[in-house]
């Protein structure tokens, strides 16, 4: 009689996240049809009168061709067309001039086609910047580069003057810190604009705040940075957007997103719609006579179609190992070969197909020369029950500048022991005036909860504290010291795997003059009429009161004066 000895295979369905249709990442070219729209009421409108409303539409560039299907007003049955202007930014902006009341909806429509640039950008040394970018280095309402919190956060972060590693240390950095708001927490961050200084201290938002954070480093370090909108696709949905323009002294202004991790370029899925000095200054606008009103909503969702979409093929990805052990971490190397003649800065994302997979580093970012191929390691721990006689088999997907690469893996039970670490992932010195927080953040990937010796080595004494991290947890830890002395900190941090030393230099802020937008809030009124004859009565009127105020005052201070000198020398 044949033995048969039959093996159950278990297939990880029951906790597979749901797929997305495409990672943006991976998309070289994109041909769309794209709406934008609004809606709005104008009321107080006298015969004769108008109204002019303001909103920023899709322009050409060299990675993106726009053909207008249609650009239109509507209000009371009546359809009104625009006039077209460049900002200050020379973004194009649509002017509908309206002479009626009522409610009102607008729309932009356009066949867009957009090509992910990819330049291959030669390093220099930051220093002279040209005159017409210069301003694109100053403080802005959002972007508080010459702060206390930002310039300390670049001396210690960006240690080079290499352009090139100030870019992409502060694409990869950003990435790494802010984390992206989800659920009703993205809602909240949705509807605000935080600062760079504000991003920083919270550690999380949406787009917006991964940008401001950056264009703030960037700036502080020497490189003129703009914020960027428009629409892009998430891997699951349609909506608008932030990401950077930084100048290149060769190739002038370059694309890169913090939020997607992408340096030096951005994908086909970003639809650019204008670029200024700061986000808040990218909002619609309308003028309109004082006694008149205007409400609009223009941050609605984009509504896109795809008529066609190209994929990447820059690199080749293989992956050399795909049977794991349970109850331990796993090496999973992929290699990853430059197909191309330059050098790339290359994103590879492992999708976390599964609930029962943990992985230690989702993203990771590798810079290849042309025609260089080398090895990416993720470490994957299968959180997953088996008996002897169980296996479990799945597919892993990863995303590059490439097509989708699908690996099919399998897993067998094993005993397993502690092979994992506990290491420092990352340590952020935020500088007040008059205090000094250090944020550590902990990755403890082993099965078991530890303890860390922590010593923070200052000019004015030292001070020793301990932590306790979980097992299988990333975990960030913030101390305070007040008071403290500019001057050189040592951070010295004892897990049971590692020993960590960073080097901490505070920087006290530069005198600085913020610019500030205009507030989005508020809109530009005109008088017209008989209007003009009351306003400037009252004008005159405030100032007379204006102008007696400060006589009196300085005929008090002149009595004032006399006596004293009388006193003194009589």
């Amino acid at each position: 009689m044949r033995k048969i000895i039959f093996i159950l295979l278990i297939i990880l369905v029951l906790s597979i996240v749901s797929a997305e249709e495409f990672y943006p990442t991976t998309i070289a070219g994109l041909k769309t049809e794209v709406r934008l729209h609004g809606f709005g009421t104008i009321s107080g409108l006298k015969d004769g009168e108008d109204l002019s409303f303001q909103t920023i539409t899709f322009p050409d560039s060299s990675f993106q061709k726009t053909k207008v299907i249609r650009e239109l007003l509507y209000i009371d049955g009546k359809t009104i067309f625009p006039t077209y202007t460049l900002d200050e930014f020379d973004n194009k902006q649509v002017n509908f001039k309206i002479p009626y009341n009522g409610d009102f909806t607008y729309e932009l429509v356009a066949e867009i086609n957009t090509t992910a640039l990819l330049h291959e950008m030669t390093d220099y040394n930051l220093g002279n910047i040209d005159d017409d970018v210069a301003n694109f280095l100053k403080s802005s309402e959002k972007v508080e580069s010459d702060s206390t919190q930002i310039l300390t956060l670049t001396k210690n972060k960006l240690q080079s003057n290499s352009f090139f590693d100030s870019l992409t240390n502060t694409i990869f950095w950003v990435n790494d810190y802010v984390k992206y708001a989800e659920g009703a927490e993205f809602n909240q961050y949705y509807l605000m604009q935080k600062s760079a200084v504000d991003t920083l201290l919270e550690k999380k938002g949406v787009c917006d705040e991964f940008s401001n954070l950056a264009a703030a480093m960037l700036r502080a370090k020497g490189i003129p940075t703009r914020l960027a909108i428009g629409i892009t696709y998430d891997g699951h949905e349609w909506g608008n957007h932030a990401w950077l323009e930084v100048y290149h002294n060769e190739f002038g202004w370059i694309p890169s997103d913090p939020t997607f991790r992408e340096a030096g370029f951005v994908d086909a899925t970003h639809i650019r719609l204008g670029s200024f000095s700061d986000v808040s200054q990218s909002v619609a606008k309308a003028s309109y006579p004082s006694h008149a009103s205007i409400t609009f909503q223009t941050q609605t969702l984009p509504e896109v179609k795809i008529i066609d979409k190209n994929y990447f093929s820059h690199v080749s990805l293989t992956a050399t190992n795909t049977e794991f052990l349970t109850n331990q971490w796993n090496e999973f190397p992929v290699k990853i070969k430059n197909l191309t003649n330059a050098t790339l800065i290359v994103p590879i994302k492992i999708r976390k197909n599964y609930n029962s997979l943990l992985i230690d580093e989702k993203i990771k970012s590798v810079i290849l020369k042309a025609g260089e191929e080398t090895e990416v390691i993720f470490n994957i721990y299968p959180n997953i029950s088996l008996n002897d006689n169980e296996l479990a088999k799945g597919t892993i997907t990863f995303d590059s500048l490439n097509e989708p690469y699908l690996v099919d893996f399998t897993i067998k039970p094993f005993l397993g022991y502690n092979n994992g670490e506990i290491k420092v992932l990352d340590v952020t010195p935020i500088a007040f005036e008059n205090k000094l927080i250090f944020e550590i953040k902990l990755a403890n990937l082993t099965n078991e909860d530890a303890n860390i010796n922590i010593t923070l080595v200052t000019p004015d004494g030292n001070k020793i504290w301990k932590e306790n991290t979980k097992a299988f947890s990333i975990e960030s830890y913030a101390k305070e010291k007040y008071d403290y002395a500019f001057g050189e900190h040592i951070l010295i941090i004892d897990t049971p795997t590692q020993n960590y030393t960073q080097y901490i230099y505070p920087i006290k802020s530069k005198t600085q003059v913020i610019t500030k937008p205009k507030d989005p809030k508020v809109v530009q009124k005109i008088t017209t009429g008989d209007e003009n004859k009351n306003d400037y009565e009252g004008i005159n009127i405030e100032f007379m009161i204006l102008i007696g105020l400060g006589v009196l005052t300085a005929v008090a201070i002149a009595l004032i004066f006399l006596f004293a000198t009388r006193k003194r020398y009589v």
